[in-house]
C-alpha cells in the first residue's frame, strides 16, 4: 500500500492510494478502500508526529564540575564564577560530546563530528558547576538511561584569549560523556539525577575525574577533568566498544520499528474490516427497510430501487461540506426520497417540489440548468457541488442523465 509523502496532504493520497488498494485486492471495493487509505494517511502522521516529539531530549540540572585540587589545580567558587562569567560572553558554544579525543570520526572524516547536545544555562549552586544539556539525541538519551554513560567531564580554556586581546581566566569548552573510563572525583552526581529531574528514571551515584591538558590555541591551555589511567590500552579499542554498542541499540531499535509496523497493519487491518461491517449494515438497512417502506407508501417504484441502492452505495459513509455546511449526502438522499409525493411520475414534482425529469429536455441540459440553479440560489458553492446536489436530490434525473 502506498506511504503518504512528506507535504502531501489528505486529499491527495486518497485519490492516488485508493485506485492502488482496489488494483491490488486490499479493498474488496471504492468505500473500504476509502477506508483503508483514510486510517493509513491517519496512522502514518499520528507515528511521525510521535517520532518528532521523542527525537532529542533536554537534561537539566546535570552537575560538570566543582571545587577542589584536581591534579594539582586548585579550583574555588570565584572560578566557578569565573566559568559562569564567561559563559554566553566569550565567544565558546560548548557542545557536548563522547569523551575527550579531539580526533572523533564518526563518518571516516576527520572532523566535523557532529555535537551530541549543547551545554546551556550554566550556574554555579553552592561548590558545584551545574547546566542543562539540550538538544540531546534520542539514542544518546537511551544510552544514558541504560547506564552506558553514568558520568561525565568538563573540558576548560585556562586564560582563553579573544581576538580582541581580552584574556578570560577560565571558560568552558565542553562536557564530554564517559563511559568506561574511570572516574577519579565523588563529589558530582551520577547522569540519572539529570535524568530524574527531566521526568526519567535515576541513578544516584555521583563522579567526577582527574585533568590532562593540551594546548588550545589562544595562548592558553586546555583542563580536560578525565581520569586516564587506561588510555595506553588504545583509543582504538573504545572507539569500537562504542560503534558495537551503538550498533547494537540500532539493531534494537529496527527490531522495536518492525513490531510496531507489525501491530499497526493489524490495527489498519482492523479498523478496515470494522469499517466494512458498518458499511454492509448500513447498505443491508437502506436495502430492506427505507426501500421497503417506500415502495409501501407509493414513492419508489420496483423499477428504480435498483438504480436507487447504487446511488445510495456510492455516496459513501461520512459528512461532507457543502455551502459552508457540514451534511451527509445519504441523509439528504433519504430525505429527499422520504418527501417525494405517491406515485412520482417522471414530468412531475418530487422532492420538496423539484423535478426529477423536467418532461422531454435532454438529461444533460437539465443537469446543467438544475447544477447553476442550486449555485445561484447559494445552496453550492461550485458547480462540483451543485453536482453533488443532483445526484443526492434529483435521482431520476441523474440516473437519466449518467445512462446517456
Amino acid at each position: 500500500m502506498p506511504t503518504p509523502q512528506t507535504g502531501e496532504q489528505k486529499d491527495d493520497y486518497m485519490k492516488r492510494c485508493i485506485p492502488i488498494v482496489i488494483k491490488d485486492g486490499t479493498a474488496k471495493g471504492n468505500d473500504q478502500a476509502v477506508a483503508i487509505c483514510s486510517s493509513m494517511y491517519d496512522s502514518h502522521h499520528k507515528k511521525m508526529t510521535e517520532e518528532t516529539k521523542t527525537f532529542a531530549r533536554t537534561l537539566k540540572g546535570v552537575d560538570i564540575f566543582a571545587t577542589g585540587t584536581w591534579n594539582g589545580d586548585k579550583y574555588s567558587e570565584g572560578d566557578l564564577d569565573a566559568i559562569v562569567e564567561a559563559y554566553g560572553k566569550a565567544p565558546v558554544k560548548p557542545p557536548v560530546k563522547l569523551g575527550h579525543d579531539e580526533a572523533q570520526k564518526w563518518f571516516g572524516q576527520k572532523d566535523g563530528a557532529p555535537a551530541l547536545g549543547w551545554v546551556e544555562n550554566v550556574r554555579r549552586v553552592g561548590s558545584k558547576l551545574v547546566a542543562d544539556f539540550a538538544g540531546v539525541p534520542e539514542i544518546i538519551a537511551r544510552l544514558i538511561e541504560n547506564k552506558n554513560y553514568r558520568t561525565k567531564s568538563a573540558e576548560i580554556f585556562w586564560n582563553f584569549k579573544e581576538p580582541s586581546g581580552k584574556v578570560w581566566p577560565r571558560v568552558l569548552k565542553a562536557v564530554s560523556l564517559l563511559g568506561a573510563d574511570m572516574p577519579a572525583v565523588s563529589s558530582l552526581n551520577d547522569l540519572h539525577t539529570a535524568l530524574l529531574t527531566s521526568n526519567y528514571s535515576s541513578d544516584t551515584t555521583g563522579h567526577a575525574s582527574w585533568p590532562t591538558a593540551e594546548t588550545n590555541g589562544n595562548g592558553g591551555a586546555v583542563k580536560c577533568y578525565e581520569y586516564a589511567a587506561n588510555q595506553d590500552h588504545g583509543g582504538n579499542m573504545e572507539t569500537r566498544k562504542y560503534e558495537e554498542m551503538i550498533q547494537s541499540l540500532e539493531a534494537k531499535l529496527e527490531t522495536e520499528k518492525s513490531l510496531r509496523e507489525q501491530m499497526e497493519t493489524r490495527a489498519i487491518k482492523a479498523e478496515s474490516a470494522i469499517a466494512t461491517r458498518d458499511e454492509d449494515f448500513a447498505i443491508k438497512q437502506f436495502r430492506e427497510q427505507t426501500l421497503i417502506n417506500l415502495k409501501k407508501e407509493g414513492k419508489v417504484t420496483p423499477a428504480e430501487e435498483e438504480s436507487l441502492l447504487i446511488t445510495f452505495s456510492s455516496l459513501g459513509p461520512g459528512n461532507r461540506k457543502y455551502a459552508d455546511k457540514e451534511v451527509n449526502p445519504r441523509e439528504l438522499f433519504v430525505k429527499s426520497l422520504t418527501e417525494r409525493k405517491p406515485a412520482v411520475r417522471f414530468g412531475e414534482g418530487g422532492a420538496g417540489g423539484e423535478d426529477n425529469s423536467e418532461g422531454d429536455a435532454p438529461a444533460s441540459v437539465e443537469v446543467d440548468r438544475r447544477i447553476r440553479k442550486f449555485v445561484d440560489d447559494g445552496q453550492a458553492k461550485t458547480y462540483a457541488e451543485g453536482k453533488e446536489l443532483v445526484k443526492i436530490r434529483l435521482p431520476q434525473l441523474w440516473e437519466r442523465y449518467i445512462r446517456g
